[in-house]
């Protein structure tokens, strides 16, 4: 009876430790793995208009780091705390396109999504267009071109992902953050060139879903 007893108690306990545990059943793991697979992927719809991811979600293949600064590929994004400051270029120059990306930054950071930028040498926003993701920077805070224009509405990056919408056709540049436009401007200095992510030093930077959209010069006038 005792021996009974004893295994009553323990088979109890057992399940009462078994109910403590949340339960995660098939749809939980699909659901999980669905929201990962949404990131650095193209739909059915963006490859039908020509879309080319820029970032796997892997590697930084069609890359090349300029500067000091140490980017690396971390968990489908791609990221830089440490070095000093420095750009992570494209490998090939590019000229009428539009360019989506999300970006994420601390407190500490300041980044920009650079356009039409040389192939070689330092990248500065003198000789490339520079659209600011610095929340604090008082006269070209984020969604600005710097040099340019700056938005009329106050735009977030800190702690969060702010996605851009970039086109640049001719002389034209249109900037949209989270689907709000930002800055609408022409500017005809810089007719090509690579696209390039910057890190000024501090902070943490990190990007994701960066995919471009080449526009031929038959469609150009299509940018609104």
């Amino acid at each position: 009876v005792t021996m009974r007893r004893k295994r009553c108690v323990a088979l109890f306990a057992l399940s009462l430790l078994l109910l403590s545990f949340p339960i995660v059943g098939p749809a939980a793991w699909s659901a999980e793995r669905a929201v990962s697979k949404s990131e650095n992927r193209l739909t059915a719809g963006e490859l039908l208009h020509g879309w080319v991811l820029l970032f796997d979600g892997a590697t930084i293949q069609g890359w090349q780091t300029r500067g000091e600064a140490k980017w690396i590929e971390r968990d489908g994004m791609l990221e830089v705390s440490q070095g000093g400051p420095g750009m992570l270029a494209t490998t090939r120059a590019y000229t009428d396109y539009e360019l989506r990306a999300e970006a994420w930054l601390d407190e500490k950071a300041n980044s920009g999504i650079f356009l039409r930028c040389p192939l070689e040498g330092p990248i500065t926003g003198v000789n490339g267009y520079e659209v600011n993701v610095y929340d604090a920077q008082p006269k070209f805070p984020t969604g600005s071109i710097v040099g340019l224009i700056r938005p009329k509405r106050t735009f977030k990056s800190v702690g969060r992902w702010a996605s851009f919408d970039i086109k640049a056709v001719g002389d034209h540049f249109t900037v949209s953050v989270d689907g709000m436009r930002a800055v609408d401007v022409h500017d005809g200095r810089h007719p090509s060139g690579v696209i390039a992510l910057q890190y000024s030093g501090d902070g943490l930077v990190r990007f994701r879903n960066i995919k471009i959209r080449p526009i031929a010069v038959k469609t150009r006038t299509n940018i609104h």
